[in-house]
């Protein structure tokens, strides 16, 4: 069998299965692949330049860059290289644990790390990424607070160690093990960039011995921050396509609309609906459309 006929086959099989079910020979199955078709023609043009990622007009291009590196700012600020990289050094010198049961609690918490990642993954689609963007956010705000809480009740011993009550050191751990949790959920998909080499040097030890269990205090700050940031910047992507994202920025520069907004009370656009859209806001030139979405994500999406 020629093999790019099989390789089409099993794209028109795989198109049906998505679009709820549908008969692969069904015409919503047909305008798909032909627009995945034209969008990998497109692509292979070339054509894309870096300066356009500088500039708005109806794409927004600039806005939409700039997204994506708050997001990568916030994933790094909110304190997670504190807990992952430095986490021995959290529980003997923050939260007064022994050298092996710091050493054994930070296995642990490397182990759960990975459960609440893979919750995350079913998730994303049903649920959106700004919501389980601002609850994690939320819960990392929560955990943090709650630990500096506990971790300032310590006392300095004659070793210069910190010396948590039985019942507050359970408390901070139990919180410690949440920041984790809600971060694996809410955040862990981002993508990690350089960021993450330069601030887990440069912000835990220098924190702690001077900022003690405020350095949890500061996290907790940067996490509330975050969510008035997703909530109002941060349109939600879910169930849609690179196309549609397009003519969300585009459509709500057209109507001097906030794309967050927009992106709420836009109904989904597929097939011939989407390409009137795209012809309405970008003069007909669906492929330069295609093009642009092909060869550069959209924000988080």
């Amino acid at each position: 069998m020629n093999p790019a006929f099989d390789a089409a086959n099993q794209l028109t099989c795989v198109l049906g299965a998505r679009l709820a079910g549908k008969d692969p020979g069904s015409e919503e199955v047909d305008i798909e692949l032909n627009n995945i078709k034209e969008a990998l023609e497109v692509q292979s043009q070339g054509g894309f330049q870096l300066k356009e990622l500088l500039t708005n007009g109806p794409s927004q291009n600039l806005r939409r860059t700039l997204l994506g590196i708050m997001a990568q700012f916030f994933q790094q600020i909110c304190g997670i290289n504190l807990i992952t990289y430095y986490a021995t050094y959290v529980f003997e010198n923050s939260l007064g644990f022994g050298p092996d049961r710091s050493r054994l609690l930070c296995a642990c918490n490397g182990t759960e790390y990975f459960i609440p990642a893979l919750i995350a993954i079913p998730l994303i689609e049903r649920v959106g990424r700004r919501k389980l963007m601002i609850a994690g956010a939320f819960g990392m705000m929560a955990s943090m607070a709650i630990l500096a809480g506990a971790s300032s009740t310590a006392t300095i011993n004659r070793f210069n160690a910190p010396v948590l009550d039985t019942s507050f050191g359970v408390v901070a751990t139990v919180f410690l093990f949440g920041f984790n949790t809600c971060f694996a959920i809410g955040w862990l998909g981002m993508t990690w960039l350089y960021p993450a080499n330069f601030l887990i040097v440069m912000i835990t030890p220098p924190a702690f011995d001077n900022l003690r269990y405020n350095t949890y205090t500061m996290f907790a700050v940067f996490c509330a921050a975050i969510m008035p940031s997703v909530y109002f910047f941060f349109p939600e992507p879910k169930g849609r396509s690179l196309e549609e994202m397009d003519v969300i920025f585009a459509s709500a520069h057209d109507m001097r609309m906030d794309p967050v907004k927009r992106a709420k009370h836009m109904p989904q656009l597929k097939g011939r609906e989407l390409n009137e859209e795209i012809v309405k806001y970008f003069g007909g030139d669906v492929e330069e459309v295609r093009r642009r979405s092909s060869v550069k994500a959209t924000s988080f999406s």
